[in-house]
Formats: structure tokens, sequence, C-alpha cells
């Protein structure tokens, strides 16, 4: 009788560790978990996101991680604060997406993952918006994909931009407005928001109120 020979502990390390982050990237759509938990999940997933990609089970792993990546980014609220831990998730899980080596692997899944960038180039904050674009770019630079209304659509978005610029700029950078968080902006505001007022306690009387830059020329979301 032969004997099966004992995994060596590399492998066995690998195998633990692709458990592990399998449920870190399953936490994600578990709203039982709070967004700080869930960054410092992806945090680790991210900083060791090369040993996942040279495990024996990065195929398997991507088959798992992909869909739940996307679900958490359409299903979640987007966020215009950068100090929110949830536009933080956001961004990560962007970057962890954008990292994802552009081989065989990746191409069965490229046709959703650009789906949902292109959507999101209309409604995520600009910081965002920059990641969907570097995945869009480097998707179609890789696989060529064939031509499609996403794209059609795109390139008008582009062009609305560049139509719009001009109005944008001299909106932005002659009338910067603040405005008290919660606050819901009137549509002519829209574009020229470049701070909120935040109260550090606000359950406080002598609650300290100060500025936050926002990262979005889009409508102030609220925070909480």
């Amino acid at each position: 009788m032969s004997l099966v020979p004992t995994p060596s502990p590399t492998v066995v390390d690998q195998t633990t560790l692709m458990k592990k982050y399998l449920q870190f990237v399953a936490a994600l759509t578990d709203n039982n978990t709070p967004d700080e938990t869930k960054l410092k999940m992806m945090q680790e997933v991210s900083e060791n996101f090369e040993n996942v990609t040279s495990s024996p089970q990065y195929s398997t792993f991507l088959e798992h991680i992909i869909p739940r990546f996307l679900t958490f980014l359409q299903d979640g609220e987007v966020q215009f604060l950068q100090e929110k831990p949830t536009q933080q998730l956001r961004k990560l899980v962007l970057e962890i997406i954008h990292r994802i080596p552009t081989n065989e692997h990746l191409r069965t899944h490229a046709k959703n993952i650009l789906s949902v960038m292109f959507r999101f180039l209309e409604i995520e904050s600009e910081e965002n918006v920059l990641i969907c674009l570097r995945i869009i770019i480097e998707l179609h630079k890789q696989f060529r994909p064939p031509i499609s209304q996403e794209i059609h659509h795109f390139l008008d978005f582009v062009k609305q931009i560049y139509k719009e610029l001009p109005k944008v700029v001299t909106r932005y950078f002659e009338n910067p407005q603040v405005i008290a968080e919660n606050t819901v902006p009137s549509p002519e505001m829209v574009g020229m928001i470049t701070s909120v007022l935040v109260k550090t306690a606000p359950e406080r009387e002598d609650s300290e109120t100060r500025t936050v830059s926002t990262n979005s020329s889009r409508p102030v979301q609220n925070p909480h």
C-alpha cells in the first residue's frame, strides 16, 4: 500500500491562508460585521495579495472573491468623505481588483468587472472613479473585449465631461461652498461644495466643529 505524501508546511500554510481570506471576503457582505472590522480584514488581504496570487488555489479563490467584491460594491452606499471607514473600504476593494493579474484566470470575470466599473464612473467619488478607470483600461488592453453599448455610453459620458468642464472649473474655484453635516445641498450647489462642517461629538453641547474637505464634485451624502 502506497502512502500518501504529507503536504509540505508551505502547502499547509497556503491552504490555511486561503481559507482565512475567503472568510474575510465573505464578511464583506455580512451586515453584522462593522465596516472598521471589514477594513482591517481587507488590509490584511491586500498586504498578502502576492501570496494569494501565487497559491495553487488562486483560480478557485478568484471564483469566490470576484462575485463577493462586485456584490459588496454594488449593494454598498457610495461615500464622499475620505476619512469614513466605508469609503476607505470601498477604495481598498477597488485597489485589490486593480491589482489582480490580468492573466487567463481573470479572463472569465472581465466582462462582469467591466460592467460594474462602467456604471461606477457616474456615481462614485473621484478617487474611486480613477481606480475604476485604471481597471477598465487594463482589462481592455489585456483582453480586448468586443465593443459594447457600455463603451459607447462611456464615450458619451467623457464627451459630456469635457463639454461641462469650463463651467465646473469656474463654479468650483470662484464660488467654493461650505455646508453643515447632514445638510442636503440645493441642486445649484452641486459641484461647488468643497467642505463639510462636522461636529466631533454631536451628543455634547460643547462639541467641537471642524471642517472636512470633500473628495467629490457630486452631492455630499449623509456620512453616517
